[in-house]
Order: C-alpha cells, then structure tokens, then sequence
C-alpha cells in the first residue's frame, strides 16, 4: 500500500495486489468487494511464482508516494493501525520504518522483532524439541527481544518481519527493495540490515495486527530446504553468528 499523507483518507492511499501465482481471478473479486471500493488499487500479475522479494520490488521500484506498507495476505490489521504508524513516521523523521506489536489467530503475543540471528539459535528455535526450548529459554527470549515487547513500549530494533512493515518510499528505494536472491525467507531480515544502515528501526506497540503465519519448520521438507538456503546467503553477506 502506498500513502502520501499522514491522514489516511480514499484520496492519498493505492493499494497494489500481487498475484504471484494462480489467484488472478480470486484477486480480481477481492478488489471489487465494497471493503475495497474507496482506495485505487492495481494488480500485478505474475505467470509464475517469482520469489517474495522480487515481487515486492515490482511495486517498491516504481512507487512515488511517501510511505509504503509492504503487507503479508495473512495479517489483519486493528482499527487505527495505519495512522497510528503514519502519524509515528510523520513526526519522526530519524525513523524509516516501523514493526507492530503482533497476535496470533489465539490472541497470542507473538514476537516479530530480532536480534542478529546465530546459527545455533535458529535451528533451536526451529527444530529443537519443547523441552530442550525450555531449557534454553534465556537466549531464545533474548533473540526474540521479549523484554521489549513486554515493556509495551516504543523502542529501537535491529530486525523486523516482513509480514509487516510500514516504511519511507525513498529508503525503500535507495536500498532498490529486497535482495533478489531471497526467494523466501530472511529477505526481510537483509531489508532490515539494509535499511538499519540509513535510519532507525521503531517497534511501535501501539500499532497493532493479528498474524496467522509462521513455522516454516513444520511446513515440509521444500520450506526447511528453501529456509536453509535462504540462510545461507544471509550468514555470508552479513557474517556469521554461531552461537
């Protein structure tokens, strides 16, 4: 989504929908529903799955407004998210982007915000059994930045998930978007690196969703080999972290 003014109203926001698969005519009944009848919008249509990233950027490269909401499907927004964020980034200019507190389909805190990653915490994370996860809490905690979230106050972080992320247009596009070697998975942690090097990152609590995604560990063998990969590009352009 693209927004020019803090206020959101149906004259400054163009919501863009990527098609990067075979949704074409599911899409096209979406736009049309009266929850979409304000807003201008536009589809890109791809004839194959490009990667999330590339598909991203073929909105991020040509965009002129201000602000860019770069949004998964699976995420529901509160009421007021958006201005909330806007107004945020509006009165502070040292900030380029901003990450929401986040729930799950249970109401569930989830933890969108990280630490530099480490190899040993991530595949703790991922495939360690509960009780070895248990054990290890202190770190996972530490990654996931729990005590911030916690404190429900607005603060500086160094990652943030690309499930969400509400960002100035003309950082976005000095960093030319995502990495186009991701083709899913810690694309939004390279964005996040990328964009650290020009502004701060803000979790902002009082900016809301509910996200019913997650686990790529237990997705199957394609999204375990597609994670590892991913990981692999990150860990050798960023530097590794072991422990």
């Amino acid at each position: 989504m693209a927004f020019n003014e803090a206020d959101i109203n149906t004259n400054s926001t163009t919501i863009s929908v990527i098609d990067n698969g075979d949704n074409l005519s599911d899409l096209k009944s979406l736009v049309k529903s009266p929850a979409l009848s304000g807003p201008a919008y536009r589809i890109i249509s791809n004839e194959k799955n490009v990667g999330y990233g590339k598909a991203h950027n073929q909105v991020i490269e040509k965009e002129k407004s201000k602000y860019h909401l770069i949004l998964n499907p699976d995420v529901i927004l509160f009421p007021d998210s958006l201005k909330i964020g806007l107004n945020y980034l509006e009165g502070n200019p040292d900030t380029c982007a901003v990450s929401p507190q986040a729930y799950d389909e249970k109401g569930n805190r989830q933890y969108l915000c990280k630490t530099y990653p480490s190899l040993y915490k991530l595949l703790l994370r991922g495939f360690a059994p509960d009780w070895l996860k248990k054990c290890k809490q202190k770190g996972l905690h530490y990654y996931e930045m729990r005590d911030m979230v916690e404190a429900n106050e607005a603060a500086c972080v160094e990652i943030i998930s690309g499930c969400f992320i509400l960002c100035r247009t003309e950082l976005l596009q000095k960093i030319r978007g995502f990495d186009p070697r991701y083709f899913l998975y810690f694309e939004d942690f390279a964005l996040s690196m990328e964009l650290g090097k020009l502004s701060k990152l803000v979790y902002l609590p009082e900016m809301r969703i509910k996200h019913f995604g997650g686990n790529s560990s237990r997705k199957g063998i394609k999204h375990i080999r597609m994670f590892a990969q991913s990981a692999f590009i990150f860990f050798n352009t960023y530097g590794w972290k072991i422990w």
